[in-house]
């Protein structure tokens, strides 16, 4: 005679199992989501870079106030050291990163930083003789920093699908 009910103890052994699939599921669709944001940093910068090489014309220019408040720009100079320094680090850092394959990005910290760098350039009137130094140590940053961030999620998630397969094959 066959038992048609499950047994209680193996039907909430089945029952976890579904709910962690699900779960894993779940977190490898959020990784996936999240491999892109590198992606958007990138668009993003290189839409500030327009408004750049534009001189950040679409932009109303500061008041006189508002200059006298904020002081002279650093000497164009001094700006290119700290680029420098700025890029090295960064690359230092980045390059950390996907040496350990750590989940940790600064995509938007280096947004902020790159942008800064075009305003200081703007504000001391010599974006138009450095905005390719800026705009090519960005390129480079945000895109290995994006090619990291791609690979550190696209990883994740594959390591959370093979949890699912492992999960099936029980």
């Amino acid at each position: 005679m066959s038992n048609s009910t499950p047994d209680p103890q193996e039907q909430r052994r089945l029952n976890e199992r579904q709910n962690h699939r699900r779960a894993v599921k779940k977190r490898t669709r959020s990784l996936q989501i999240q491999s892109f944001k590198g992606l958007f940093v990138l668009v993003l910068f290189l839409m500030i870079s327009i408004a750049a090489i534009n001189e950040f014309r679409m932009f109303p220019s500061l008041s006189p106030e508002i200059r006298d408040f904020l002081g002279a720009a650093p000497p164009p100079d001094l700006i290119s050291i700290a680029l420098l320094l700025y890029f090295i680090s960064a690359l230092i850092l980045t390059f950390a990163r996907l040496a350990t394959a750590s989940l940790a990005h600064g995509g938007f910290t280096h947004l902020g930083y790159l942008t800064g760098f075009y305003l200081f350039y703007h504000f001391a009137h010599r974006l138009a003789d450095h905005f390719w130094a800026v705009f090519f140590t960005g390129i480079t940053v945000i895109g290995l920093e994006s090619y990291h961030i791609y690979l550190s999620f696209s990883e994740a998630a594959l390591r959370e699908e093979d949890e699912v397969d492992s999960f099936r094959n029980d």
